[in-house]
């Protein structure tokens, strides 16, 4: 058996792939051989290599600097930055001369981080995809294959995220990102023998992958983000620490050492009790409304089967709706408390309540009446009533069922 992990591009969106490999190093999991395209094969590299601290280091530090003369991270709102506005202009000069902006930073930091002798002779080989240009053709590469000379040009070649990036040129044949032709290299990883993968799926360009029809293969386990991951070229610290902690979770998740979809919790716990009693008391006067409420779960993204399932999905429900941080692990005690804690500061000194019974009775339930919604919950159960105006909202929004029910249940305990 081999073990295949495959690095999707995605320029800085790369630090998710960070964060999977962060997990995978603190279980000792290895891989027999890795395939990447972009940022994916540049990550690869330093994997084959052993540089496990040297690229988490990277991931905590980089800058825009770092990567483009002049750089501007683009994000929204980025030009209400001091230093986006007075970059500008240099960045676009040199955009024009250069035909892309000046990557020089980037190169003389790859060359300071990957070490082509390692990667030419590690024992796991690493599958480049680089697209030529003009045909757009996918060609790949296997370091040890390579020279040890011509690896560093296709590290490049394959990172070479044009138009950004100006085009490559090895020997007389030009090149761009490998991301144009194939972003997760499942099946260069299968041609390199690989009977078990792993692969990362970062939605930067394309936003689907063009073989995303091969993550359904059995013996393929696909890691990929429920929380948009932002723009590939934005090196923000803190956006970059997120999109780390959120690949660590979602292959926790993935790997069973966690529970849960949009936030991360350590188990259930003695709470499966609860789950139990929970989804009774939602249905237990017309058990044919689950069929309703499990379909507005699954608009929201949610497949549940256990009771265990719609407990958690409807509590995700709730931290989203009063935007309790997902870049951390919770007990669903922790979380519990989180949630009364933010309502109570979401709610204070709001008399919200009684405008949600007279104006939002019979309207659905959108987004900027979510907050109103559970102003109305949480003083009707603090004052020992049944929040019967609620029910309102069933046929247009079903899942308030489970969030009223919930919500009482918490207020019970």
């Amino acid at each position: 058996m081999k073990r295949g992990l495959v690095l999707c591009g995605g320029g800085s969106l790369g630090s998710y792939e960070m964060g999977v490999w962060k997990y995978f190093h603190e279980k000792d999991i290895h891989f027999d051989l890795v395939t990447g395209s972009s940022i994916g094969s540049l990550i690869g590299a330093m994997y084959v290599s052993g540089d496990y601290e040297a690229c988490l280091k990277l991931w905590e530090t980089i800058t825009v600097d770092d990567v483009i003369t002049n750089g501007i991270n683009i994000k929204k709102k980025m030009f209400s930055e001091d230093k986006a506005g007075s970059r500008l202009v240099p960045l676009t000069r040199s955009y024009i001369a250069n035909g892309g902006v000046d990557n020089a930073p980037f190169k003389k930091l790859l060359a300071s981080l990957v070490d082509p002798k390692k990667v030419k002779d590690s024992k796991i080989p690493l599958g480049i995809v680089v697209t030529s240009y003009p045909a757009m053709k996918e060609v790949d590469v296997i370091s040890h294959e390579l020279k040890e000379e011509e690896i560093m040009n296709y590290l490049l070649s394959s990172s070479a995220c044009w138009p950004i990036f100006p085009m490559m040129k090895i020997g007389k044949k030009r090149f761009v990102d490998g991301g144009f032709t194939n972003n997760m290299p499942i099946d260069l990883a299968i041609k390199m023998g690989a009977t078990e993968i792993v692969a990362v799926q970062l939605r930067a360009y394309p936003p689907v992958p063009q073989h995303i029809e091969l993550t359904e293969l059995p013996f393929v386990t696909t890691l990929s983000a429920n929380i948009d991951l932002g723009f590939m070229m934005n090196f923000d610290h803190e956006t970059l620490q997120n999109n780390m902690a959120l690949g660590y979770l979602d292959a926790k998740k993935k790997f069973g050492d966690a529970i849960g979809n949009y936030y991360t919790f350590t188990s259930l716990g003695h709470y499966k009790e609860m789950a139990n009693s929970f989804a009774y008391s939602c249905v237990k006067d017309n058990p044919s409304l689950w069929k309703i409420i499990r379909k507005d779960l699954e608009k929201e993204g949610y497949h549940p089967k256990t009771s265990a399932d719609y407990f958690l999905a409807t509590l995700e429900i709730i931290g989203k709706w009063i935007n309790i941080t997902p870049y951390k692990e919770y007990t669903v005690q922790e979380f519990i408390k989180t949630t009364k804690e933010r309502c109570v500061e979401l709610l204070q000194g709001q008399d919200r309540s009684g405008e949600f019974r007279e104006t939002h009775g019979e309207k659905t339930l959108t987004k900027n009446e979510q907050i109103p919604f559970l102003a109305y919950l949480y003083r009707s159960f603090n004052a020992g009533h049944k929040a019967s105006h609620a029910n309102y909202y069933f046929k247009r929004s079903p899942k308030t069922i489970l969030i009223k029910t919930l919500m009482q249940k918490l207020y019970e305990k």
